[in-house]
């Protein structure tokens, strides 16, 4: 996930970006769930729309909205449960960090290779399948299999654009 800070996993990682690399991450968004307000620098499911589909079985999208929530949904998923299983191997990843950016960046490559490898020569192993167990759970108390019925929020036009690329 390059450029990515803030919350993972459902966890906030305490992170102060410092004042010289504040521009790096201007324009970025947080992938967020039906939780937030889409606003400035949110990028949340549309509102009145089928979410999470793939629990409706045989039942596919058929609007962009439903296409963006769908893929909304499961780009997180993903997110959530490969950060879950790096995080349940690797301590360090589930603490407050003191380390300027480049350091964490490096921190979490340092992480990334080991597990990469464990994954190669045993993808069944007890912690990943621990990890994704704990996160697939912790993620489906949030999942809605009906439109959400909260007040319609209008997109700027970034948003608009970030959501149009996602559902492509």
């Amino acid at each position: 996930m390059y450029d990515c800070i803030g919350a993972i996993d459902g966890t906030h990682i305490p992170y102060k970006v410092l004042v010289e690399e504040q521009a790096r991450f201007c324009g970025k968004y947080y992938l967020v769930d039906a939780s937030y307000r889409n606003m400035s620098g949110f990028l949340a499911p549309y509102q009145n729309t089928w979410y999470h589909l793939n629990e409706i079985r045989g039942w596919l999208p058929k609007s962009p909205k439903e296409i963006f929530n769908h893929r909304n949904s499961a780009l997180r998923n993903v997110v959530e449960r490969a950060f879950g299983v790096l995080k349940k191997r690797w301590a360090i990843l589930d603490s407050t960090q003191h380390f300027d950016f480049p350091t964490q960046v490096s921190i979490v490559i340092a992480c990334c290779v080991p597990h990469n490898h464990i994954m190669g020569a045993d993808p069944n192993d007890a912690v990943t399948q621990q990890g994704i167990w704990d996160t697939g759970a912790r993620n489906s108390n949030a999942r809605r299999s009906e439109p959400m019925d909260d007040a319609p929020i209008e997109d700027n036009l970034t948003q608009q654009i970030q959501r149009n690329e996602l559902a492509k």
